[in-house]
């Protein structure tokens, strides 16, 4: 991380004209890019990725180029002393500086409405715009708009919370500053009329009212909203309070909404957030996104049943599945809410203010048809009404600025914590029982319905068309189906709506919403497996981040917690099947799969020297099904270069990787189309030397040292210093473990030399822990051993370092008896291993501290330290974890 070593930054002005607080006083960056880039930072306040200011301020600058220009710009700004605290890393970028955008977000938040109000008033970044950045003019734009339009109504709030006060003249003031700032607010006009009345001054609330309607007239030909009309009306005739008028309700009225024929299951947590943010005086509208048959419907429609009440008019439901057009959408809403609206471009305007006075939930179903009507509505009504809360279902984000979303998964399958089914298993045995009124499920057949849940992903939808398929399967029938991939479930009975007749009529649906080059990137997203990176699929699928964006509207992928993208694997099966309508585009994907993944393993083993090691080692392993999947389309297409490449990184997850046995087997299936005495036959038998000698995977035999002879000869003459030293390593471990010392530390010291010669201090180590290791005596061997651990350590070569003191306290305790000293050799096998991330060496580490402990009487502390191993074995994955568990046990049993 870097940042500026300046004075410091007191404050940025970001409303009205922009600058930046120094101890010596306000100074005003040139205008910009840069200058630009840095309010950006500010405005937002957390980390931003780089991509997305590329993406901002480059937009049709291709991506490395764009890349190019932020790095100086960020490394020129970081010297300026009004940039102070800018923070950078490889991936983001920070500004954390007070701003009075967030004073004004805050006095919202603690309902400080004349503050708000005096803050919002001022233009955002007024008069600034960037040449050549539309998107960065577009997105001021729009936060222009939302911050007028909060500030708007802080300035309404304001103006109700002093007259609640008793404070009319101040009510006053506010009112009459929100007319000059807009005179055709009407809701600020009727604002006014009531402060002015509540001040005894009628006579001038009668005048401002004159003047406010020959605007209307003047300038739109129109008359004041009836509401205006009946407020003046009360104040010329004195008759009771014109506030008291103005502020009452129209009467309370039904929730309204569909009839359901099933009982609601689950989804007891999002009822209860959803619900908190319904009633949230902050939170003015919600949008449930989710996949098709995801149950958006049903918990918008159980929300409302519970919501609804307590709101003065109720919940009213629009379900807008039926029309495509936008003109509709307001007709239909106006219907739900008993509007009467006259024709014309402004309909939405009209209901806004039609529901002014109204306090109500009202819910807007399947808004993805008609995203942009629905935007336009939902955000009028919210300007208009400020009791009208909004809940919308939609298949894709809308968009506009300040939707809150609530993002809708599928149902859980896993057991609960009381022990009580899952979710997603109650829905399929109640859908089930109305298949077949007799059906019952042994506890064998709910680990399968366990399962077919899990395949649908917990998919509503997808579980209730499964439980049809029981009027001709079995459980075991559907999960075989499933899990075979040969099709989506369908079809539920006529009754059900048309979009929601099968699976693939739900998946067609959506694929529709989705652009052509949207749909492009989703063919070509189902060639990953287990997930994928947002490099990754911009790689692969030519999917950059708008497209990624796009698609994560849309609900049809999504972000998990650790960084990668994943999707339903519904969708993932859906996507398949359309790839496959397109040979070519799927093979020119399926190859750059391929390269980008074998590329990456030989990437991050050039990267993996130090602590870099364990992190690196989790990027590798996170891919694991796309590597396997990589590997055998290049083992198919004899794409001899880039196997070549792969087996460098496969050697080192060989050595380092908990799933040996997985790449023992893609590296003998490269072998097979190796040629013998090639460069990719000498680096796979070096690989499958690695695992017998290093890994037990494999025998060690003189046909195995036969192989690793011929290798070294290859490597030798045809492949880098490096592979060749490495050549050597496994050749001098073969001959150890067959009992030719000799011949073993001599090839190990022709590998020390070319490491030295390399500069490779892990390697250097490794060879003076083999050597150590073979030493004749006991104490020319304590002597070697401590020298590489000492060599490791001054150099940073941890990893080899641990393994020469896992050698040197094994010596000392079996065959010097000197079990005290190996205790603090075995502590450092295993400080080195957490440190470095190599869970193997770890557990070997604690297994033999357990060993000296015991070994020197401290029984108490022994059996701590195999607790300790057997703890760390519970909480480790991969092929290792349960022959170490077994390890661990046994050496617990024998304490």
């Amino acid at each position: 991380m870097e940042s500026s070593d300046a004075v410091a930054v007191r404050a940025v002005r970001l409303l009205g004209s922009c600058a930046v607080l120094l101890d010596e006083g306000w100074v005003e960056p040139p205008p910009g890019r840069a200058s630009a880039l840095l309010y950006y930072l500010a405005f937002h306040g957390g980390w931003v990725g780089r991509s997305d200011l590329v993406y901002l301020f480059w937009p049709d600058t291709p991506e490395e180029r764009a890349r190019g220009n932020l790095r100086p710009l960020l490394s020129r700004l970081s010297n300026e002393p009004y940039a102070h605290g800018l923070e950078r890393q490889r991936a983001r970028v920070r500004w954390t500086v007070p701003t009075d955008v967030q004073a004004f977000r805050d006095a919202v938040d603690s309902r400080r409405w004349r503050e708000a109000w005096e803050l919002g008033r001022n233009e955002l970044m007024s008069g600034f715009t960037v040449a050549g950045a539309p998107e960065f003019n577009s997105w001021l734009e729009s936060e222009r708009s939302e911050l007028r339009a909060a500030a708007r109504r802080a300035g309404l709030q304001a103006v109700d919370a002093l007259q609640s006060e008793g404070d009319v003249a101040e009510a006053v003031v506010v009112a009459a500053a929100l007319r000059r700032d807009d005179p055709l607010d009407e809701a600020a006009v009727r604002r006014h009329l009531v402060a002015l009345e509540r001040a005894d001054e009628r006579t001038a609330a009668l005048a401002a009212f004159d003047g406010f309607r020959r605007l209307l007239a003047d300038e739109f030909g129109a008359e004041p909203e009836a509401e205006t009309v009946r407020l003046v009306a009360s104040i010329r005739e004195g008759s009771g309070s014109a506030a008291a008028a103005h502020l009452e309700s129209t009467s309370r009225v039904e929730t309204v909404i569909p009839q359901q024929l099933t009982r609601f299951v689950g989804r007891e947590r999002e009822v209860t957030e959803l619900t908190v943010g319904l009633l949230d005086d902050a939170c003015r509208q919600l949008t449930i996104v989710g996949p098709g048959g995801v149950g958006k419907t049903r918990l918008a429609i159980e929300l409302a049943s519970r919501v609804g009440p307590r709101f003065p008019q109720g919940a009213r439901f629009v379900d807008l599945a039926a029309t495509y057009e936008s003109e509709a959408v307001v007709a239909m809403v106006a219907a739900a809410v008993g509007a009467e609206l006259g024709p014309g471009s402004e309909a939405a305007l009209s209901l806004g203010d039609h529901l002014r006075n109204t306090a109500m939930l009202l819910v807007l179903d399947n808004v993805e048809q008609v995203p942009d009507a629905a935007s336009n509505l939902i955000t009028e009504v919210m300007a208009r009404a400020p009791g009208v809360k909004m809940l919308a279902t939609s298949r894709v984000r809308l968009g506009f600025l300040g939707e809150r979303v609530f993002d809708l998964a599928g149902l859980a399958a896993g057991a609960r914590p009381d022990g009580s089914p899952a979710e997603a298993v109650t829905l399929f045995c109640r859908s089930a029982r109305r298949v077949r009124s007799d059906v019952s499920f042994t506890a064998s057949e709910l680990l399968l319905v366990r399962r077919i849940c899990e395949l649908v992903g917990g998919l509503p939808l997808a579980i209730e068309l499964a439980a049809t398929w029981l009027r001709i399967l079995s459980v075991a029938e559907i999960e075989a189906e499933l899990a075979s991939g040969a099709a989506l479930p369908g079809a539920l009975p006529a009754a059900a709506p048309r979009r929601h007749a099968d699976m693939r009529a739900v998946f067609d649906h959506s694929w529709s919403l989705l652009r052509p080059r949207e749909q492009q990137a989703l063919r070509a997203l189902s060639v990953f497996r287990g997930g994928w990176t947002r490099e990754a699929a911009a790689a692969v699928a030519d999917a950059g981040l708008p497209v990624q964006l796009a698609l994560s509207d849309a609900s049809m992928i999504w972000r998990d917690t650790v960084g990668r993208f994943a999707w339903h694997p519904l969708v993932g099966q859906y996507a398949g099947e359309r790839a496959a309508e397109h040979p070519a585009e799927r093979d020119a994907v399926c190859d750059r799969h391929a390269r980008y993944h074998l590329r990456l393993l030989d990437e991050r083993q050039s990267a993996r020297i130090g602590n870099e090691g364990a992190r690196r080692l989790a990027e590798v392993e996170a891919e694991l099904t796309n590597v396997e999947v990589a590997c055998r389309r290049a083992i198919t297409r004899r794409d001899i270069g880039l196997l070549t490449e792969a087996l460098q990184g496969l050697h080192w997850l060989i050595v380092a990787s908990t799933h040996v046995g997985l790449f023992v087997q893609l590296v003998r299936e490269i072998a097979t189309v190796a040629d013998p005495g090639s460069l990719l036959h000498g680096r796979a038998a070096i690989c499958l030397g690695a695992a017998a000698t290093w890994r037990g995977v494999g025998a060690v035999d003189d046909a195995m040292v036969a192989s690793l002879e011929e290798a070294v000869e290859v490597l030798t003459r045809h492949d880098t210093s490096l592979n060749a030293a490495y050549a050597y390593r496994f050749l001098g471990m073969g001959y150890n473990q067959l009992g030719r010392i000799a011949e073993a530390r001599e090839v190990w010291t022709r590998a020390k030399a070319l490491h030295r010669a390399l500069d490779d201090a892990e390697g250097v180590t490794m060879m003076l822990n083999n050597l150590g290791d073979t030493a004749p005596t006991v104490e020319a061997a304590v002597a070697g051993l401590r020298a590489a651990a000492a060599h490791g350590l001054e150099s940073g070569a941890l990893f080899p370092a641990a393994l020469a003191f896992d050698g040197l306290g094994t010596t000392l305790l079996r065959r010097h008896g000197a079990s005290r000293e190996a205790i603090g050799a075995f502590q450092h096998v295993v400080d080195l291993a957490v440190r470095t991330g190599f869970p193997h060496v770890e557990q070997r580490g604690r297994r033999l501290l357990t060993e000296a402990l015991a070994a020197s009487g401290d029984l108490a502390a022994a059996t701590v330290a195999i607790e300790q191993a057997l703890a760390r074995c519970a909480g480790a994955g991969g092929e290792q974890a349960l022959p170490d568990l077994l390890a661990a046990r046994a050496l617990q049993a024998w304490v």
